[in-house]
């Protein structure tokens, strides 16, 4: 019987084949979902979406019972556009920022998302709303300047919690490079929002020892990256 760090290399050689361009010893079996990991745990929408524990362990379950040589779960909901705010200040958390999750919503209060046990039913799905960010004569201010425009005018206006203090200039006026202003920048201001989360994550660490980095909460809401699923069914502890 192979032991946990033979299947992990065997898997590992699988993928790495494909990659590379190479035949492998057979064609790698991947999975990607958002919620069935959540309906197969016995768990609903909600708790996998805001309860990174129950997400762990419903990931986990899947990829002891169906053994995937790798398993993507994505929680969240597309939204490009964090990146892109966070490229100029911060382009360390751009990447980690690429999904709108559950808890980024209920902190941002972003116009153009619902979500399970929120504003939608315990156990439905995430859903995309629409609503107008900017208009036609705006479209002169976004190519002269994509991100600033991004940050000063559109993120405002998308996450709530980003909008204009009392006092300050309406973000539909022209955009201004000035110092004189006595508000945060949403764009530094969701930084620091987005980086007091990966904070408060840090301290709640997955880890299968000796077989894969730690896998940090915030990665956990976001996307659970099991690439060695079978290891599980070894009995690896996880701690």
């Amino acid at each position: 019987m192979m032991d946990a760090a033979e299947i992990y290399r065997e898997k590992l050689d699988r993928l790495e084949a494909v990659i590379h361009g190479k035949e492998p010893d057979r064609v790698p079996v991947t999975a990607m979902m958002s919620l069935f990991h959540a309906r197969y745990a016995g768990y609903t929408a909600a708790e996998t979406i805001f309860d990174p524990v129950k997400n762990k362990e419903a990931a986990l379950k899947v990829a002891h019972d169906f053994d995937f040589d790798s398993l993507t779960v994505l929680t969240g909901l597309e939204a490009t556009f964090m990146s892109l705010t966070l490229l100029q200040t911060a382009p360390d958390l751009a990447p980690s920022a690429r999904f709108m999750q559950g808890r980024y919503h209920d902190i941002l209060k972003d116009v153009y998302t619902k979500w399970p046990g929120r504003e939608l039913a315990e156990d439905s799905h995430p859903q995309f709303i629409g609503k107008e960010i900017m208009t036609v004569e705006e479209y002169g201010q976004l190519t002269e300047n994509p991100t600033e425009f991004l940050n000063r005018v559109a993120l405002p206006r998308i996450c709530g919690a980003l909008s204009d203090p009392p006092g300050s200039p309406p973000n539909r006026m022209p955009l201004s490079h000035d110092t004189e202003r006595n508000w945060e920048h949403p764009m530094r201001q969701w930084a620091r929002l987005f980086r007091g989360g990966l904070r408060s994550a840090a301290s709640r660490r997955f880890r299968l020892p000796g077989v894969m980095p730690p896998l940090s909460m915030s990665l956990a809401i976001s996307c659970v990256t099991l690439k060695i699923s079978s290891l599980i069914s070894t009995g690896i502890p996880m701690t």
